[in-house]
């Protein structure tokens, strides 16, 4: 609130076409608001892309803005955008790999979105799925990624006889094949 009273608003507050919702920016706007500022004292900047793309645009401009653990950036990342990554990933396995630009399994593809390792996205993508309620805590940073994926893979009745969580086709067809 500081810094925008000194010197006003940086960085502008992206909103949908219409100009109805803000997208990104809200707590920017509520600042200025606050302060008395006038319209004109407030950039805007009009989000171009689909609906469907919005989603992706929020998490890109704040899930390295924040200050969040990797546990905590992957499993959002995983909430907001696991289910279309997925669908993405099998469309591109279903059609040979050409209709998207990105390449490999949803979890690598999560990895990159979100900044951190395929194993943690491959976690953050099974609690999202199997255990929502998990998911809500690993984001406020009261549980552990890795005891969400236990309680995850339990649920979903994939345990391997050794204990640990089964592994996807995929990762039996490269285990195979790396040997």
């Amino acid at each position: 609130e500081k810094d925008i009273a000194e010197h006003g608003i940086r960085v502008s507050i992206l909103v949908n076409k219409e100009q109805d919702t803000i997208l990104d920016g809200r707590n920017r706007w509520m600042i200025a608001h606050e302060l008395g500022l006038k319209e004109d004292e407030i950039p805007l900047q009009v989000f171009k892309g689909t609906d469907k793309e919005a989603t992706a645009e929020i998490v890109s401009r704040n899930l390295f803005r924040r200050h969040l653990s990797d546990d905590q950036r992957v499993m959002i990342a995983a909430k907001l955008l696991g289910k279309k990554i997925e669908e993405t990933a099998a469309s591109d396995r279903a059609y040979g790999s050409e209709k998207s630009g990105d390449r490999g399994s949803a979890a690598e593809r999560l990895a990159k979105a979100a900044g951190t390792t395929r194993h943690k996205a491959e976690g953050a993508l099974s609690v999202a799925k199997h255990t929502p309620q998990l998911a809500k805590k690993v984001i406020a940073g009261k549980t552990p990624l890795k005891a969400a994926r236990k309680v995850a893979a339990k649920k979903a009745g994939k345990k391997s006889k050794a204990g640990r969580p089964a592994l996807t086709f995929e990762q039996q067809v490269e285990r195979k094949w790396l040997k």
